[in-house]
């Protein structure tokens, strides 16, 4: 009776693994010819319905990030990754990092340009979920990592596009969260380096490491 148990256990893994593949080259021939965002968002929905595998999600995530990760469109990589951070939401909350991940390399990839826009709010959603999670005592390094350099990033971008008064708070931000990630000093020389006025207005904010 057990062993008919793992052998449907297994036909049903064997099943949801070729959905998935089907899924992915479905996502990625969809990506390629241009299908409607709302059509795509229909079947990923549909697909959510029949199957809660987190494992199946996360594959297919995987298969997307691998076939962005040597595409030259940008264009194609930016609904790759953006779809892969939907896949692992559907994953579960034990994905959160890898989502995040998709985020933060989505915020990298949009244009200062024309997808400035775009490029503030995923920095800032990345920072606000990273946080939180830390706030609720998430040690992860890698949560720390994006939490940091979302910080950093998007008080780049503030500083180059002439927002001092919103690059000098995400800098704050910044030199409180250092002692999570032990770099004091390291993010100081960062941020003197990116914003070299920032430590002469706000001189007490700086140490002498020497």
């Amino acid at each position: 009776m057990e062993k008919e148990y793992e052998m449907k256990n297994e036909e049903e893994n064997e099943k949801e693994d070729s959905e998935g593949k089907e899924l992915v080259k479905w996502l990625i021939d969809s990506i390629i010819n241009g299908r409607g965002y709302e059509e795509i968002e229909t079947k990923i929905s549909l697909e959510s319905d029949n199957t809660s595998a987190e494992y199946v999600w996360n594959e297919i995530a995987l298969g997307l990030i691998e076939w962005a990760s040597v595409q030259e469109n940008i264009f194609w990589a930016i609904s790759a990754f953006d779809f892969a951070s939907t896949m692992y939401g559907l994953a579960g909350k034990e994905h959160d990092v890898s989502r995040i991940h998709c985020l933060f390399t989505l915020a990298k990839i949009y244009s200062d340009q024309g997808g400035l826009s775009r490029k503030f709010k995923l920095f800032e959603q990345v920072i606000e979920e990273t946080k939180s999670m830390i706030d609720s005592g998430d040690t992860n390094k890698s949560v720390y990592y994006y939490y940091s350099r979302g910080l950093n990033r998007i008080a780049n971008l503030h500083n180059n596009w002439g927002n001092q008064e919103e690059a000098e708070k995400y800098y704050r931000e910044l030199i409180a969260a250092a002692p999570l990630g032990n770099e004091e000093e390291t993010i100081q020389n960062l941020i003197s380096g990116n914003a070299r006025g920032f430590y002469e207005r706000n001189p007490e904010l700086k140490v002498d490491y020497e």
